[in-house]
């Protein structure tokens, strides 16, 4: 059993009130074609419209559909390739009064490519009571660039409503990287990207900024993080505070998070599974009677499973957690029938964050549930093994 400590930057907080509510499954969404979806964003200008898009290998194509994931409209990108897209967003761009999409080819799992791209195209109407059509887009523009520190794969591509700044938040690293494309951003000549700062994340898979550009969303596969923003502070600044960990349902290969049109909460879908378990659109609206959050907003909890990767698990996994103070600490597995597997015998550990790396070759397929226990406080997250 092979451990990785490295020290907390920042302690992350808990939510102590529900910010935002619980779940709401939307509905299933109802084209076979886009099983795939590997990131979300909401239309400002077509109401009740969110884009998507599929994983890599697929054709170069969005897909529009409703807030309650009926799909309207599949629109071929001219001229673009899908050798990795891994998000989208929609904003503001170099001309007034257009909504633009932007497309990340930033995935790259091996970390082989020295250049990104990102496709930026001015939305196109849509209706959410049309038939399903096919159209093709043109007028794409490419966005190429290079990172300063060395090839990186990425899974978030956010938009800074505010400055026009393109963000990319990398992946795979125990403390993940974010990165900027100050505005303008060129398209005839390759960018060197910005290093802005590190984030004692790991497995960041998708993120938004809010219409309003005072609230970040970063998510990876079992937790959901809250920055906030304050009045003409630079988004750098937002990520040196305490994020807020918000009430998040994980979903299998959850890959997509954006806000609402109006900021008014936020949606989620995944990929359908190996098991063929369907991909849903998932909404968690803002509680009514609360706000913005503030980073100080957070409880006693000590403990907390940060991430279980891959999921589904298929040979080798990882469970990341982290301790916000020393203590004795246990980890253990269980099925569905409460049979329990003791990964980790009690034992003292330093606060900070920690990972324990496993096989799967101890379980059979199926769904499992971590459960981590600090003295008196217990935390779970389940996840699936597939053989």
């Amino acid at each position: 059993m092979k451990w990785v400590l490295s020290v907390m930057l920042f302690a992350v907080a808990m939510a102590s009130a529900q910010r935002f509510d619980e779940r709401s499954d939307k509905g299933t969404i109802d084209n076979n074609v886009l099983d795939e979806a590997s990131g979300i964003a909401a239309s400002h200008t077509n109401a009740n419209i969110l884009w998507t898009h599929n994983d890599s290998g697929d054709k170069p194509r969005l897909f529009a559909m409703t807030y309650d994931a009926h799909v309207v409209g599949e629109y071929a990108i001219e001229g673009a390739t899908n050798r990795d897209w891994e998000d989208i967003c929609i904003g503001v761009g170099p001309k007034d009064g257009i909504q633009y999409i932007y497309v990340g080819e930033i995935g790259d799992n091996d970390a082989v490519y020295d250049t990104k791209s990102i496709y930026r195209i001015p939305e196109p109407t849509v209706s959410d009571e049309q038939n399903f059509t096919q159209q093709n887009i043109s007028g794409a523009e490419k966005i190429t660039f290079v990172y300063p520190d060395g090839k990186r794969d990425a899974e978030t591509l956010m938009l800074d409503p505010i400055t026009k700044d393109l963000y990319i938040v990398s992946k795979r690293e125990d403390s993940v990287r974010v990165y900027r494309l100050p505005y303008p951003q060129s398209t005839t000549s390759v960018i060197t990207a910005e290093y802005v700062v590190s984030l004692p994340l790991t497995y960041i898979v998708a993120g938004d900024i809010s219409p309003d550009g005072r609230e970040i969303l970063l998510k990876n596969y079992t937790n959901v993080y809250y920055f906030t923003r304050g009045y003409k502070q630079p988004l750098k600044s937002a990520f040196t505070q305490q994020p807020v960990i918000i009430p998040y349902e994980q979903e299998p290969q959850g890959e997509a998070i954006c806000f609402d049109a109006k900021g008014d909460g936020f949606f989620t879908t995944s990929e359908t599974t190996p098991l063929k378990i369907p991909a849903h659109v998932y909404y968690y609206s803002r509680a009514t009677d609360m706000g913005v959050l503030s980073p100080t907003d957070y409880n006693d909890r000590n403990v907390n499973i940060d991430a279980i990767y891959p999921n589904p698990s298929y040979k080798d996994f990882t469970i990341k957690f982290s301790l916000l103070k020393e203590g004795k600490v246990s980890l253990d597995v269980a099925d569905v029938k409460g049979n329990t597997i003791s990964l980790m015998a009690e034992r003292p550990l330093q606060s900070g964050s920690h990972s324990v790396q496993l096989s799967t070759s101890m379980l059979s397929s199926g769904t499992y549930s971590a459960k981590l226990k600090l003295g008196k406080n217990i935390v779970h997250k389940e996840f699936l093994v597939v053989k």
